[in-house]
């Protein structure tokens, strides 16, 4: 049975309601060129430094901040203003029990207790007996203040991040993805799962070369990049690592590692939906 994403060659994108629809589909941004970008600032995602490296070369000029670098401190309102598209590659999470708590996780925003003595509030319980600071994290009620102005695509290359409350029909549209258009951004790329690390570089790198070498829309972009991954072999892919002028030797050598890893070349084996229907674009429909 073909997958269900077949039946729409147009792309499907999503809006979660009426209002943010009409905002996102009055905003024009034909500019392309100037990026800004949040990179690895947990260090723990093995592929997402190669997945921006790459993506910010097809960008003049770009800001990337990268690592221990990537601390909310170091987020210059002015430049996300100038910014044609900000892009998050790091961890991110839905709190169910406060919306406006949802956050992208930046550097320095864990640390191990003693507990602290101030607002509770602010932290919140993580493995290995760690908290999470949210006052050094990017949370929704943050991101409704900023100023997106000259955006033209948000991307949050990271989990969960397009999640909302589905038990709450007042506060459904409630979420990171609505709060970057708010903000001023017409597109929204996020996610619905934890998705993989090496499928999530791959994907982006060739979604982004897609929308730079095209006039597609953020929504046909993002469905021919799916379609892609999702058909694509092991030798397809090797191939397309050996083409791929913006992934370094060095980083070129880790990806034929991984993908051949107990594979045959015939294989596709990122066709699973797991790999490519996390995607989802919110925002504009065309």
């Amino acid at each position: 049975m073909a997958p269900l994403q077949d039946l729409f060659p147009t792309g499907v994108a999503y809006a979660p309601n009426c209002q943010v629809l009409q905002q996102a589909q009055n905003r024009q941004r034909p500019h392309f060129n100037q990026l800004f970008a949040i990179q690895n600032p947990t260090e723990d995602l093995q592929f997402t430094d190669m997945e921006v490296e790459a993506i910010q070369s097809l960008f003049h000029p770009h800001q990337v901040l990268k690592h221990d670098e990537a601390e909310k401190a170091a987020i210059d309102a002015e430049t996300l203003k100038n910014a044609h598209c900000v892009h998050f590659s790091c961890h991110g999470y839905f709190n169910f029990e406060d919306a406006l708590k949802s956050a992208l996780i930046l550097a320095k925003s864990e640390f191990t207790p003693p507990p602290p003595t101030d607002d509770p509030s602010r932290y919140l319980p993580l493995k290995d007996n760690k908290l999470l600071d949210l006052q050094k994290c990017l949370t929704l009620e943050d991101i409704l203040r900023l100023d997106l102005t000259n955006c033209r695509l948000v991307t949050l290359s990271a989990c969960e991040t397009g999640i909302t409350d589905l038990t709450s029909t007042s506060d459904e549209y409630i979420g990171l993805p609505s709060g970057f258009i708010f903000a001023g951004s017409p597109n929204v790329v996020s996610t619905l799962w934890a998705v993989a690390d090496i499928s999530t570089a791959i994907f982006m790198i060739q979604f982004y070369q897609t929308l730079q070498q095209s006039d597609l829309s953020v929504v046909l972009a993002l469905r021919q990049t799916q379609t892609w991954l999702r058909e694509a072999t092991v030798q397809d892919l090797l191939d397309w690592i050996d083409s791929c002028a913006v992934i370094s030797e060095e980083r070129r050598g880790q990806m034929k590692f991984t993908l051949q890893w107990g594979k045959t070349a015939e294989s596709k084996p990122f066709s699973s939906p797991y790999f490519w229907a996390a995607f989802c674009a919110i925002g504009q429909i065309n």
